[in-house]
């Protein structure tokens, strides 16, 4: 059995190979499924039975790692097939916390959006991000922003 992953630990893999990150082992360790692939210009790592979702650019430098709030609500395929990240999420949050929860902890986002309808990509949820020198948090909330669906950490080169 793996042992719960900090993503604090993830978020130092954050800009670093994806083939020398420092909690490697888990990564090639018995995590049940697994898939890697390319789609678009990101090269992807599918860990759908701890949680978590690994992107990378074509130079294989991780951008991205999402980790699943397995809520009922899902927005996406990769919450519709992941299971629950049930490792610690960063800053002492979890994916119970509300949106009013997590600004108490954090303060007001970098950035923010409620959920609105999008012609193209359909209903987006609300969510905020905050950002810093060496990473950026954005937490994705169920549509009465009572839970934490979804975790994404980025590397600053990865922010949209």
């Amino acid at each position: 059995m793996i042992p719960p992953i900090d993503a604090s630990r993830l978020i130092e893999c954050l800009g670093k190979p994806i083939d020398s990150t420092p909690d490697q082992a888990w990564f090639n360790g018995d995590i049940g499924e697994r898939e890697t692939g390319l789609e678009g210009d990101i090269m992807y790592l599918h860990l759908p039975d701890i949680g978590v979702n690994i992107n990378a650019s074509l130079s294989g430098f991780i951008e991205s790692i999402f980790l699943c709030g397995g809520h009922a609500e899902s927005y996406s395929k990769f919450e519709d097939n992941f299971s629950r990240f049930e490792g610690l999420l960063p800053c002492g949050l979890r994916f119970s916390y509300s949106k009013e929860d997590v600004r108490k902890q954090l303060g007001d986002p970098t950035l923010c959006c409620e959920q609105h309808q999008d012609s193209i990509l359909g209903r987006n949820p609300p969510w905020d991000r905050y950002d810093d020198d060496k990473k950026s948090i954005h937490l994705q909330y169920s549509s009465d922003c009572q839970n934490i669906t979804c975790v994404t950490l980025m590397h600053p080169s990865a922010v949209p």
